[in-house]
């Protein structure tokens, strides 16, 4: 018994023994060495960072207390990622609109955004399709995005990364893709472009250890994205047993693999098998798990030849019953010959500009095919208009909301001495004065830092205008508004209140769905002036992570001031008027108005004045740089007197040089002096008001027409009194009139016809009519006819 004993005790040493010597042999050979790389007070910049992954990783960045750069294509999806960044951390990132295809443009945005410490080169396109199938365009679409785009991006990052003050160790990230370890049915091009990126990430880690930069490969599985759900049916039965992840449970792996400095970063507990099978000649920091790699390799490559075996499997049966479907579709196609589809030819005569005549008093001359020609009626509309929430300046709360009641903040001992009650809406507003601000949510950044206090620190200010209560709202229960208020120290001087279950924001109409924050159903970011139920001023912003426009400074302030008070006429004795001395202050931004990107790709030219008013244009300047998307140029000031040919020309010709053409040409430039006779007016003042108005836009024209293309737009502003005449302003007068007949009759010059569109209207070239009376960028219209009929000249 004793000598069986000491044989199995043997025989484990003469296991135990090589598997030792293995270990203590890996643990000397394996290089780079462990290394940890810090997130925190770094710039981590992110290729593809306005969705998906992308977005998920730079909200963890910036959670860590990074410094985040993102880049993307699309710059509306940048700005609502920054938006939505900012709501959830109360953190500003760095946003820039590139094509990762364009090296040029990369560098631009890498030489901008600063040296970078952390470069994730997320960005990727899937379009999975059979070879066969798949267009060579989509392929070299695929190729040049992900694996030519990676190069671009890294190429232009790698000298400041080299170059970086800090000699703390840097890290570059690539985002792979199972699809770039394991070839899967459908995914042909992609898991070349995929596949790609392991050699350009072995090679590269041998270039840049020296720098202390470190090379990670992340192999996440599918995601919960659209696009990951349009694919071939086999490729879905193949790729069935692999579960998708979640965009935020990849970026948490994703930024551990990071730290770590991990060359291959897997996600699920495929990728880590897949890992170990295809480990090869790749990188490995930890002599642990280089052991299991050496150990499992020979049994988990039995494992994958068992994968293959039932892919096969998979693939013969499909084409078993593909070969039967073609039987079944050609016997139907012979049944059905011998019918051929009929040609249609249609012949489209191009005109290279039209002309548009607005019925407010504005001018439009547009460059277009005659495939945008249309005759339609004219369209007649009454004077009512929404806004686009169910609130709106003038709207009883009381009703708007009825039977609607909110939480006031209480601790939960409180809520149970007080049975749980609420407060009707009518109670809050009924014979008061009452400010009232909507939040997405307690405890959120921007909350908390700017709007709370925004109010808090203007409470004085409130209660001196004679308002009863200023009230906080939030889509959050009363306990959680109660904590939040002690914490800010705002509930002395604020009324807090929850909307647990939305139903305030609802009937308003000022709800907002912030799933993308993680943050679910909530509000929109707003304030209101309410006297007795109405409103009286009502700002809401652009995006809930700005505070703009609901903020409890100036603005709500002066709406309180002006409350009933009526626009008072103003005079000024100088041309040209000074905007800045008028009191108040024209609005000149609508707080409410929501961009659509209809312009996005266009260069506008804006005749606005003939002087030189310098504060009122650095006034303007300011405003269009506030404004200025970041893929945008800078806003162009040119002072000139517009009423000379020479000078029109020395504007145009600064303009193209530039920024190469113009898309749009608005001629605003005016004057008007006041005379209360014929005889008041001399020859010098008429020659002065024509040239400025009417001479002006024959010169502008004259002159940018050659650099303007098809699809651009001339906008010329006339006046009311091209219509009814003024009394006071008989020369100003006559000028706008002819600007209306030099409108119609250049449109008609540049259409080469009497009838500037030869086809019927189809409805979308009307529908836009609809939407614009119906929203509240017509509140200034009542009564009046617009007149959608393909330039058709009707006199009214």
């Amino acid at each position: 018994m004793a000598d069986l004993n000491l044989s199995n005790y043997l025989w484990f040493l003469l296991l135990l023994f090589p598997l030792t010597f293995l270990l203590l042999l890996l643990y000397f050979i394996v290089r780079p060495r462990p290394v940890r790389i810090p997130i925190k007070n770094r710039h981590v910049f992110i290729t593809g960072g306005s969705s998906g992954i992308g977005l998920a990783l730079a909200h963890r960045a910036a959670s860590e207390g990074a410094r985040v750069s993102i880049l993307a294509r699309s710059v509306d999806k940048l700005e609502e990622a920054k938006h939505a960044i900012r709501l959830a951390t109360g953190i500003d990132v760095s946003v820039f609109a590139a094509d990762v295809r364009d090296y040029d443009a990369v560098w631009k945005s890498v030489e901008e955004a600063g040296p970078i410490d952390v470069l994730i080169v997320n960005q990727g396109v899937f379009v999975p399709q059979e070879l066969e199938k798949q267009g060579l365009d989509e392929v070299r679409f695929m190729l040049d995005v992900n694996l030519m785009g990676s190069f671009n991006v890294i190429k232009a990052a790698l000298p400041g990364m080299k170059k970086r003050g800090n000699r703390e160790p840097a890290s570059i990230a690539l985002m792979s893709s199972q699809a770039g370890q394991v070839g899967i049915y459908g995914y042909t091009a992609y898991s070349a472009s995929k596949f790609g990126l392991r050699g350009l990430a072995e090679a590269l880690q041998q270039e840049v250890i020296a720098d202390n930069i470190h090379v990670s490969l992340i192999f996440p599985p599918d995601t919960d994205t659209p696009e990951n759900k349009v694919r071939p049916p086999l490729t879905s039965i193949l790729a069935e047993s692999s579960g998708a992840m979640k965009p935020d449970e990849v970026a948490k792996k994703a930024f551990n693999g990071i730290r770590s400095g991990s060359f291959i970063v897997p996600c699920n507990s495929e990728g880590h098998l897949l890992a170990i099978v295809t480990a090869g000649f790749s990188p490995q920091r930890s002599f642990l798990m280089a052991f299991v790699e050496v150990v499992a390799a020979g049994l988990l490559r039995v494992a994958a030849l068992c994968f293959q075996w039932n892919c096969s499997r998979i693939l013969h049966f499909n084409n078993v019953a593909r070969k039967q479907m073609w039987c079944c579709k050609w016997v139907i196609s012979i049944g059905v010959s011998g019918t051929e589809p009929s040609l249609i030819k249609e012949s489209v005569n191009r005109q290279s500009l039209r002309v548009r005549v607005a019925a407010m008093a504005s001018t439009l001359l547009k460059r277009t095919s005659s495939a945008m020609r249309s005759v339609a009626g004219g369209l007649a509309i009454g004077g009512s208009w929404r806004a686009f929430a169910a609130v709106a300046v003038g709207t009883d709360i009381v009703s708007a909301a009825p039977n609607v009641s909110l939480q006031k903040a209480r601790s939960w001992d409180e809520g149970v001495s007080s049975n749980f009650s609420t407060t009707p809406v009518k109670d809050i507003f009924k014979d008061k004065k009452v400010v009232i601000f909507g939040l997405p949510g307690a405890y959120t950044g921007v909350c908390s830092k700017q709007h709370v206090p925004s109010y808090k620190n203007n409470i004085d200010k409130f209660k001196a205008k004679g308002i009863d209560s200023v009230i906080c709202v939030a889509v959050n229960d009363p306990y959680t508004m109660n904590a939040w208020a002690e914490k800010l120290e705002a509930k002395d001087a604020i009324e807090f209140y929850g909307d647990f279950d939305g139903s305030f924001h609802k009937s308003l109409e000022l709800d907002k769905d912030l799933s993308a924050a993680l943050l679910g159903p909530r509000s929109q970011r707003w304030s209101a002036y309410v006297v007795d139920g109405k409103v009286k001023a009502l700002n809401v912003e652009e995006a809930p992570s700005e505070v703009k426009v609901s903020g409890g400074e100036l603005r709500l302030v002066r709406s309180m001031a002006s409350d009933g008070e009526k626009f008072q006429p103003q005079s000024q004795h100088t041309q040209p008027g000074k905007e800045h001395l008028m009191n108040p202050v024209p609005q000149t931004m609508n707080p409410n108005y929501k961009p659509a990107n209809k312009l996005q790709v266009q260069m506008l030219l804006l005749l606005m004045s003939k002087g030189q008013e310098d504060k009122d244009k650095d006034t303007t300047l300011t405003m269009l740089k506030e404004a200025r998307r970041s893929h945008a140029e800078e806003p162009l000031a040119l002072p000139a007197d517009v009423g000379f040919d020479e000078n029109c020309k020395s504007v145009v010709d600064q303009v193209v040089k530039r920024f190469g053409w113009i898309d749009i040409l608005v001629n605003n430039a005016a004057e008007q002096h006041l005379s209360n006779s014929v005889e008041e007016i001399t020859e010098p003042r008429i020659e002065r008001v024509f040239r400025t108005n009417i001479f002006s836009q024959f010169f502008m024209v004259r002159h940018a027409l050659k650099h303007m293309k098809e699809g651009s737009c001339i906008i010329n502003s006339t006046s009311v009194n091209a219509y009814i005449g003024g009394p006071t302003v008989l020369d100003y007068s006559a000028t706008k009139g002819a600007i209306v007949a030099f409108t119609r009759g250049l449109a008609l010059q540049l259409a080469g016809s009497e009838v500037p569109m030869e086809r019927a209207a189809q409805p979308h070239g009307i529908a836009p009519c609809y939407a614009f009376l119906a929203s509240f960028d017509s509140s200034y219209y009542t009564g009046q006819v617009l007149h959608p009929n393909g330039g058709m000249i009707v006199n009214s």
